[in-house]
């Protein structure tokens, strides 16, 4: 996420790292218990992202991406997952959102 570079998608994540580089699309709206972030994407809609670039937490998802999967799906909205992702075929069959390659990916599938 460090290198998120979509000028006309906007990243919201639950942190609190402000020290990221400036001028990137990136919204930080802290941490956020799971009734508050599932009320808040429920209004604001957009897309839930199931992702890591990180090889250890990739392989960690493959077993424990169902919970945040269900927050996402919980609040209405669709997701973007990685095609390894366990999930994906049923994400896919189900219209419940995208699979894609990489993040730019990703960003277009979102734009279109």
């Amino acid at each position: 996420m460090k290198n998120w570079s979509a000028a006309d998608v906007k990243l919201i994540l639950t942190d609190t790292d402000t020290v990221w580089e400036a001028g990137k699309n990136i919204e930080f709206i802290g941490y956020q218990n799971d009734a508050d972030l599932v009320s808040r994407m429920h209004r604001t809609g957009g897309f839930g992202l199931v992702w890591s670039e990180n090889p250890l937490v990739r392989d960690y998802m493959k077993y424990c991406v169902s919970y945040k999967l269900s927050t996402y799906l919980a609040a209405g909205i669709p997701v973007i997952v990685e095609p390894d992702t366990p999930q994906a075929d049923t994400i896919l069959a189900k219209k419940l959102g995208l699979v894609a390659n990489s993040l730019d990916e990703a960003v277009e599938q979102v734009k279109q």
